[in-house]
């Protein structure tokens, strides 16, 4: 197996990663030859030899992250990419430890059962081998265990006074521009955000920040945040190329900053859709969007007890290329953060 690296998740917390890795969940690695000393997508000194180019081998595990309360369930699933007639060999680790076998876990899925805290932390990897029984691919996912229920905050009617929007343009003069409505029909159900981008022909970028002026909580009074699930439903119907590519993001705001998650989601189908749950949102799956600079000793954003209350929202943003413009019409339904207490 290849050196293994250790991506830190959460404070106390690490995954051990393999090979190339997505968000510290799936790895990548090559089944085949290739070229002695030289990489796949080319090197100064390498012989000018095109194809064949050595085969990937991936394993997924979904969900990637999870967060339940004690006494909740959920069964991971792994997906595989180009291995020929896969075996599997599930294996555990708490708290960065280090992985050991789980004995008769070597079907593509694994269920948990009624959890409780002794899981909290939990890491699974998937060790996948191809009909030779050779290890070709390495899938992770991570569990968080709360004692408490999560608290839910969430909109689904999206009244426009309930909502603040400021944005990013690029360029800043007769650049894009943006419009948001509530739409009484049409959502997932009934009423939803319909948003609509109108891109210059590019480079051009638009950015648009979306705060729920009542969607708030307040750490001093409903205590400390140990993790944040985030979802969303959304539809780009003007949209059913890859074009245009709409991002989304949860937003948080605290003490006169800004943050968003460092992951997102591309909003880019036709009808609605779930995007991928952002699970197990810890502060460090935040990056500073604008405010005063985080200093050595400020936890950014801050999820403890008696922190500063925080407003969530959302991000949708997008780009047009060179010589290319248009209008963009998107939407949001659904949109839900789960804040997890310990």
């Amino acid at each position: 197996m290849p050196n293994e690296r250790i991506a830190a998740l959460h404070p106390g917390r690490a995954l051990a990663v393999a090979g190339l890795v997505v968000l510290g969940i799936a790895s990548i690695v090559g089944s085949g030859g290739g070229i002695e000393g030289c990489g796949w997508f080319g090197c100064n000194d390498c012989p000018p030899v095109i194809g064949p180019f050595p085969p990937l081998s991936a394993a997924f595990i979904q969900p990637q992250r999870m967060t339940l309360q004690v006494g909740g369930s959920v069964t991971f699933t792994v997906q595989t990419i180009g291995v020929d007639s896969p075996s599997f060999q599930w294996s555990r680790s708490s708290n960065g430890g280090t992985f050991v076998d789980v004995a008769g876990a070597t079907g593509s899925t694994y269920p948990l059962a009624a959890v409780n805290l002794a899981d909290d932390g939990t890491q699974l990897r998937v060790v996948v081998r191809d009909s030779n029984g050779t290890e070709v691919a390495w899938g992770y996912a991570l569990l968080a265990v709360s004692s408490m229920p999560g608290l839910l905050v969430e909109e689904g009617e999206f009244a426009l006074d309930d909502w603040a929007v400021s944005a990013v343009a690029s360029p800043a003069t007769n650049g894009p521009m943006h419009g948001e409505e509530q739409a009484l029909t049409g959502g997932n159900p009934g009423a939803f955000r319909q948003m609509v981008y109108t891109l210059p022909e590019g480079p051009s970028s638009l950015q648009v920040m979306h705060t729920a002026q009542t969607k708030s909580y307040d750490p001093a009074t409903q205590g400390a945040i140990y993790v944040i699930d985030y979802a969303e439903d959304c539809i780009a119907p003007s949209n059913t190329t890859s074009t245009y590519l709409v991002a989304s993001r949860l937003l948080v705001e605290q003490a006169g900053r800004r943050f968003v998650t460092s992951g997102f989601s591309y909003c880019n189908v036709n009808s609605w859709s779930a995007l991928p749950l952002q699970s197990t949102l810890g502060v460090q799956d935040f990056v500073l969007l604008d405010g005063p600079a985080c200093t050595g000793n400020e936890s950014c954003p801050d999820f403890s007890a008696g922190a500063a209350p925080m407003h969530f929202g959302f991000v949708r943003e997008s780009r047009a290329a060179a010589g290319v413009g248009g209008v963009i019409v998107h939407g949001i339904d659904n949109w839900k953060v789960t804040v997890w207490r310990h």
